[in-house]
């Protein structure tokens, strides 16, 4: 008895590893297992399963009908023995079938034939105990204690097998390069399927990750509308080299693609344990639930798909912070002068004229330069264009020891993102690439145009692009700021329809009238029209947010124009729009609405200097350097607005009811003396402003223009030791 009983052992060692085998063999060909450690521990998975199996079937049968009968045993062994059908396929041979469709299920022929074969022999068995000698139910006991280490044996594999199969899963550790997708810029990592990407985790500046998904770019695959996404935290850093160790936790979601652009997968700091070292990501087009799943079965590696991911992005919960989101609009080319709202005769603005009545609104805003590149750049570092090297033709790069407001916001908790209009078919300037895009997470630099046709040209003239209107950045910047209104953010808007003002269908008659040649300032006011209302309706979404979530809405322009007609008469305006050191070019609006703060008008001189200080104020973050602009909510610091332009550098200082321009005749930031020193314009603002005739206060005031004149002189020595690269 003992020896069938050995030689039945025996036999179910040997069926278990056949079985094992064939069933490591069939995943392997349906390429839903990989690499030799995880077979390994499959063969000896499903070994254990098949011992687990035929043990409690002999321990049920012996616990029903207990018996010694010698005949069970035999029978027993004649059942294991029908594995040995399993032979052949392991070893290649392949049955003769007339259909090629038929080679695929060949080898289901082989083990329906052992499973055929194995029933017969388990029914003979059973029948076996039904007629055999009765014996005592404690025989059923070793069989049962057998089943049950077989079973906890195969819990133990399968640990084991996982962490065969994690070892396996390929590792992508790569930084992450700036990606564009539909015309946003995101800095992103390529993330084939099944593939895990190691994800950077910054110092906690905030409660809440996000992670950016986008398809890979002209891909050449079906887009997908949903993937299932894992995140496996780990305690330990993650190298290369190093074997992958056991994640600490896993977090799956279900995500739904967006059809354009990236998709936002947020998801709270404290879902991962607090002693979170790393980060990995992985995607699949298979729900992560699933069985196969769940066993660690799932297709080849590379199945050709890949996505993008960015991040993990940090960010700060909107209601749990002191500082505010914020929002700036900023209108290129909206000159103070030609709104309504600072005293124009025309009603240009009067939707931004409401807005201005819980807003603070600065009288005296000047821009540092009449070029938006220049002017942006010094609003969001609190400087002058020859600090921070944006200027005319000179394209930075930033100096080290300067920092940048979206970059700081950024390090903060500030989620960030740029609507820029920057790439457009004119020029280029706040585009990807040129600087701007430093501390912002996505950055869309699209100028949306479209054809336009001159209807007192020619019909066979070429269309002409022409802007496309301010309402789609807006919108797409407003759809942002609605899916994003209870996280920390700081938008950046830059509109360029004022740019080369032109009058477009959709801006009605406005003040152009009919039956006369418009002149530029017609079209201009006409187009502020259409511009403000969009604004105001912008502005309108804003204010429908929870007021908790409420941000600082900061609007204002990099410059205006210059409408003067030289020879004319007194400061008459008629002709084309220029961007010049005139008072109309540098005159610029500037209101902020800070919730929870009253309004009014200030009539302190400010600058884009100052306002980038006052954000950064407002969001609790300091720059590095030492800003020339203040905090004009505390108080605008006592200094003289000073403004640039052109090669050599042109300044023009607006102090008191002064303002000063000058040609220093020099290059920047050199010392040579190209053209002659000489005073470009002195104008008493009052008089200006109540349209009287011009004084010739070059003459009449000789002591106030050597005394401006040294003044600038001596500004502009301060950056003639410096010689930045020049941009092609």
């Amino acid at each position: 008895m003992l020896m069938a009983t050995a030689v039945y052992l025996a036999s179910l060692g040997i069926a278990s590893g056949l079985v094992g085998l064939w069933c490591r063999r069939l995943l392997a060909e349906f390429g839903l297992i990989h690499g030799f450690d995880a077979m390994l521990w499959a063969v000896a998975f499903v070994a254990a399963l098949y011992i687990a199996a035929q043990t409690m079937f002999r321990a049920v049968v012996m616990l029903y009908r207990p018996t010694d009968a010698p005949s069970l045993t035999m029978t027993e062994i004649l059942s294991q023995s029908a594995a040995l059908l399993l032979a052949p396929s392991l070893a290649g041979f392949a049955i003769p079938l007339p259909y090629a469709s038929l080679q695929r299920i060949e080898p289901f022929i082989h083990f329906g034939a052992f499973a055929a074969l194995h029933a017969g022999f388990k029914i003979m068995a059973f029948f076996a105990a039904v007629q055999g000698r009765p014996a005592s139910r404690l025989r059923s006991l070793p069989w049962a204690l057998l089943a049950g280490a077989a079973c906890l044996s195969g819990y133990a594999i399968v640990e084991q097998y996982l962490l065969a199969v994690q070892q396996e899963r390929p590792l992508l550790i790569e930084t992450g390069r700036p990606v564009v997708v539909d015309n946003a810029w995101a800095s992103a990592v390529p993330a084939p399927e099944n593939v895990r990407v190691s994800l950077a985790l910054e110092e906690r500046v905030g409660d809440r990750y996000s992670l950016l998904w986008a398809a890979t770019p002209d891909s050449g695959q079906d887009p997908l509308e949903t993937i299932y996404v894992a995140l496996e935290a780990y305690d330990v850093s993650i190298a290369d080299d190093a074997p992958m160790p056991q994640p600490i936790a896993t977090l799956n979601w279900t995500l739904a693609l967006a059809e354009e652009g990236w998709t936002t997968l947020a998801f709270d700091r404290g879902d991962l344990p607090d002693d979170t070292h790393a980060l990995a990501v992985s995607w699949s087009s298979d729900e992560r639930d699933s069985i196969k799943q769940r066993f660690g079965l799932q297709q080849s590696f590379d199945s050709g798909r890949s996505m993008l991911v960015s991040g993990p992005w940090q960010h700060a919960a909107s209601t749990e912070q002191p500082a505010p989101s914020i929002v700036v609009v900023m209108i290129e080319a909206l000159g103070a002068e030609n709104m309504s709202l600072y005293g124009y005769h025309r009603n240009t603005t009067p939707h931004l004229n409401d807005f201005a009545v819980g807003a603070v609104v600065y009288e005296e805003a000047y821009t540092p330069t009449p070029q938006t590149a220049g002017a942006c750049m010094s609003m969001f570092t609190g400087v002058n264009p020859l600090a921070h090297r944006y200027y005319e033709s000179y394209a930075g790069p930033l100096p080290d020891d300067i920092g940048y407001l979206p970059e700081l916001l950024r390090h903060n908790g500030y989620y960030t993102a740029a609507f820029t209009e920057g790439r457009g078919t004119d020029v280029d300037d706040l585009h990807h690439g040129g600087g701007f895009e430093r501390g912002f997470i996505v950055f869309d630099d699209n100028f949306p145009v479209e054809t336009r046709v001159d209807r007192r040209a020619e019909a066979t003239a070429p269309a002409r692009p022409a802007p496309a209107g301010a309402w789609i950045t807006l919108q797409k910047a407003g759809d942002w700021i609605a899916a994003h209104a209870d996280t920390q953010y700081m938008v950046f808007i830059r509109l360029r329809e004022l740019r080369n003002p032109m009058h477009m269908r959709r801006y009605g008659d406005g003040f152009v009238g009919r039956g006369r040649t418009p002149d530029p300032v017609d079209i201009y006011d006409t187009a502020i029209t259409y511009v403000d209302k969009q604004v105001s309706d912008f502005i309108e979404r804003l204010y429908g947010l929870p007021e908790a979530e409420r941000p600082v809405v900061a609007v204002t322009s990099s410059h205006g124009f210059d409408f003067t007609e030289p020879g004319r008469g007194a400061w008459r305006r008629g002709g084309p729009p220029r961007r010049t050191l005139h008072e109309s070019a540098l005159r610029i609006p500037l209101l902020l609405d800070v919730p929870g703060r009253y309004g009014g008008m200030q009539k302190n001189p400010v600058s884009l200097e100052d306002l980038g200080v006052t954000l950064a104020a407002l969001a609790g973050v300091a720059f590095p350097h030492a800003p020339e602009g203040s905090n004009v909510l505390s108080g605008a610091g006592m200094r003289e607005r000073i403004s640039m332009t052109g090669d050599p550098v042109a300044l023009s200082m607006r102090t008191g009811r002064w303002r000063f321009s000058w040609q220093s005749g020099k290059p920047p930031y050199s010392i040579e003396q190209i053209e002659a020193p000489t005073v470009i314009e002195f104008v008493d603002i009052t008089r200006y402003r109540n349209d009287l005739a011009p004084v010739n206060n070059i003459s009449r005031e000789p002591r106030l223009v050597e005394a401006f004149t040294q003044q600038l002189r001596t500004f502009l020595e301060g950056y003639q030791q410096y010689t930045p690269n020049q941009s092609e």
